[in-house]
C-alpha cells in the first residue's frame, strides 16, 4: 500500500504544480516524497512522509534499537507503550525522518530555504502520536483529505505518476459501475 499511497500522494502535488522528487535516498534514509514550486519569486519547499494504513495494528515510531533491546520487542512491536515512551519515540521519529542534520544538507542542496514538512497518514491506531507530531510543527494531512481533493480535481494529467490510480477514484464519486456501450464503435 506504500507504494499506491505515495504515487497518489505524489499526483495531488503535481496537480496542484508542484515539481516532485520521489523516495530520494541519502544513505540509509529515504526521503518520501520532496515538493518545490516556486511562488511569488521564491520556492515553497515541502518534505512529505507518507504512512498510510487502513488497519494500523502498531504504533507510527517504532521502537528504537536500545529501547528493542531493553524491553525485549521487534521494531514494530504493538506492545503498549507509557506516554513517557510514546513522547521519546516520536521525538527520535521526527528527529528521523525530518530533522537529522543530513537531511537538512540535503535539502538544502536541492534547494535553499525552508523546507516544510508534513505527513500523509491513514488510521492510526494511537492518536496521541499524531497530536505530538503535530506539536514538532509537522503538518498533518489525512490521506482521506488527499484522496477527496483528487476526486474533485477535473483536470487530467496524463502521464502523470499516480494519474490512472486517481481516475479510478471518479468511478467511486459518479458511482459509475455500469458497463460502457461500447457497441456503436464495432459497426
Amino acid at each position: 500500500m506504500a507504494e499506491i499511497a505515495e504515487a497518489i500522494v505524489e499526483e495531488w502535488l503535481n496537480r496542484q504544480g508542484y515539481f516532485t522528487i520521489r523516495d530520494k535516498r541519502d544513505g540509509n534514509r529515504e526521503l518520501d516524497i520532496l515538493a518545490v514550486k516556486w511562488e511569488k519569486d521564491k520556492p515553497t519547499c515541502w518534505h512529505y512522509e507518507v504512512q498510510v494504513s487502513s488497519k494500523p495494528i502498531s504504533y507510527i515510531a517504532k521502537w528504537p534499537r536500545e529501547d528493542q533491546r531493553k524491553y525485549g520487542v521487534p521494531a514494530s512491536s504493538a506492545r503498549k507503550k507509557s506516554p513517557e515512551l510514546i513522547r521519546k519515540h516520536v521525538d527520535g521519529w521526527v528527529k528521523k525522518k525530518f530533522r537529522a542534520p543530513e537531511i537538512h544538507k540535503l535539502l538544502e542542496s536541492l534547494a535553499p530555504g525552508v523546507w516544510n514538512e508534513a505527513l500523509v497518514h491513514g488510521r492510526v491506531r494511537h492518536q496521541e502520536e499524531l497530536d505530538l507530531i503535530e506539536k514538532h510543527g509537522v503538518k498533518l494531512v489525512p490521506f482521506t483529505e488527499v484522496l477527496q481533493d483528487l476526486s474533485k480535481d477535473e483536470r487530467k494529467r496524463s502521464g502523470a505518476a499516480g494519474s490512472e490510480l486517481t481516475e479510478l477514484l471518479r468511478f467511486v464519486k459518479f458511482g459509475q459501475s455500469q458497463p460502457l456501450d461500447i457497441s456503436h464503435q464495432n459497426k
